[in-house]
């Protein structure tokens, strides 16, 4: 199954559409705290609960459609419209719902490997200072520093931070939904996410996400890919995991800018 996400991405409010038909079959919809802003739950629904496919998908996930009980804190069965809220995750109770079954993040979810990468800034290892020779004109110099750089402009003194990268090993997450369920490694490279069954060593699926936008034309869609094994065994559990750790990947990013930013500021001044 290869799907289009319709709001780029926005994995928290989209709608994936098949890419062959442009068929809506799922939808992703995410309901913010009224007063802070932050996000609450997530649902994932069925967009078309009344075909013969999603009636299939739904026995095999164990559920009723429309039925009142369990899970209906969260919203659980029969929406308007006729969709059907097949998973949902709850932010602040960290919390996976998929069949009316909940589970705990950390229990489904494990952190294995090294750091992907990490941040820190420094300060520029050159001073630049302007001087003014005997007739008057102005010229800028250069000196090496080791620990410690100040630029003067006319007795003003800022210092230049760097930003230092250092690469090593990707962390992986491991997605599994229980006991006798397959292992799924999450791994995060330059053009998305791609997720590997741990059992068969195969790509189950990826989450193609282009970063950098383009100035001319239309940008690539964000694209979702999951294999007919893992469609079988997984599927909602699999798409709730995607969401999952592609709005975390996106937080932490937004945090590490807003951090280097902010730092920088302070350096300067």
């Amino acid at each position: 199954m290869e799907v289009i996400l319709s709001n780029n991405s926005n994995v928290l409010n989209t709608k994936l559409i098949t890419a062959h038909d442009g068929a809506v079959i799922y939808s992703v919809e995410t309901k913010q705290h009224s007063l802070f802003g932050g996000r609450e739950v997530t649902y994932l629904k069925d967009f078309n609960p009344c075909s013969s496919t999603t009636k299939r998908r739904s026995v095999r996930l164990g559920w009723v459609r429309g039925q009142q009980g369990r899970g209906r804190e969260f919203g659980w069965g029969k929406t308007k419209d006729d969709e059907v809220v097949v998973g949902l995750i709850n932010w602040k109770k960290k919390i996976i719902e998929v069949g009316g079954t909940r589970r705990s993040v950390d229990d489904v979810r494990k952190k294995v490997g090294g750091k992907m990468f990490s941040l820190s800034l420094s300060n520029a290892s050159k001073t630049f200072s302007s001087e003014t020779s005997e007739d008057g004109r102005s010229s800028v110099g250069t000196s090496s520093r080791d620990s410690m750089a100040l630029t003067k402009v006319t007795g003003l003194s800022l210092r230049l931070p760097t930003l230092k990268v250092e690469k090593g090993l990707k962390k992986r997450e491991v997605w599994q939904w229980r006991e006798g369920h397959d292992g799924y490694e999450f791994v995060h490279g330059d053009h998305g996410w791609e997720i590997i069954n741990r059992s068969s060593s195969t790509t189950s699926g990826s989450l193609s996400v282009p970063y950098r936008p383009h100035i001319f034309g239309k940008p690539k869609a964000v694209t979702l890919e999951l294999s007919s094994e893992a469609l079988r065994k997984d599927e909602v559990f699999l798409l709730l995991a995607m969401i999952y750790s592609e709005a975390k990947r996106q937080e932490k990013t937004t945090e590490t800018v807003l951090e280097i930013h902010l730092t920088a500021l302070d350096a300067a001044f």
